[in-house]
């Protein structure tokens, strides 16, 4: 997605950004969540299981595609939420 011609990054912006993640950053494998429908957009149900697992926020750009949650909002939320 940090390729999409919306966000305008570099390559090496993108590598600065996803670098910190590489080198720090674990992998996990969710348990599934079933009972949610993801009608809208299938390949959004790994982050949501992700953000579940870890018991993390989920940031995104298109919150129509989630359930109504409060661990679910968009940047413009979590930086007023978290960061000032």
């Amino acid at each position: 997605m940090l390729h999409y011609s919306k966000f305008s990054f570099t390559d090496s912006e993108i590598h600065d950004l996803l670098e910190p993640i590489r080198k720090n950053g674990i992998s996990v494998v969710p348990d599934p969540v079933t009972e949610i429908s993801f009608e809208r957009d299938e390949t959004d149900r790994k982050f949501y299981e992700v953000a579940i697992f870890c018991h993390a926020v989920l940031v995104s750009g298109n919150l129509k595609h989630y359930p109504l949650e409060p661990w679910i909002m968009n940047m413009a939320d979590f930086y007023g939420k978290y960061m000032s």
